[in-house]
């Protein structure tokens, strides 16, 4: 991928290894921090709207050492580029770039998963998967 240097996928391998203690992209996200969850208190028109936030339960760390790749993925990468813009637009009112860029972290996690466990290579071409 352009935006990923060796440095960068040496500390994917020292963070995850082959990804052997996962068996879902989801329990690598929640490993992280980077799942959702809801918080209400109360039944008022108000809380319904804002309801879905990160836990950042995980570690903090590799949460940000992702933010950073990305940053430079949506700058260089034309998928995520594409990617990042198409959720910014779709993301209502304040703070949205940071969702964009939350939503990268996640698919560039779920990327890296299956390519791993699945022995594939990145074809940016397509944004697809070979063997």
């Amino acid at each position: 991928m352009d935006g990923i240097s060796d440095a960068t996928a040496l500390l994917f391998i020292a963070f995850f290894g082959d990804f052997s203690k996962f068996n879902s992209p989801k329990q690598l996200t929640k490993f992280i921090g980077l799942n959702l969850w809801s918080y209400k208190s109360g039944d008022g028109v108000k809380n319904q709207y804002k309801t879905f936030k990160i836990s950042k339960i995980g570690r903090k760390d590799i949460r940000s050492f992702l933010y950073f790749v990305v940053m430079g993925l949506v700058q260089r990468d034309m998928n995520f580029k594409q990617f990042y813009e198409r959720k910014k637009e779709n993301s209502p009112g304040k703070g949205c770039k940071k969702r964009a860029l939350i939503a990268c972290m996640d698919k560039l996690l779920r990327t890296v998963f299956y390519l791993v466990k699945q022995d594939f290579v990145y074809n940016k071409q397509f944004n697809l998967v070979t063997v």
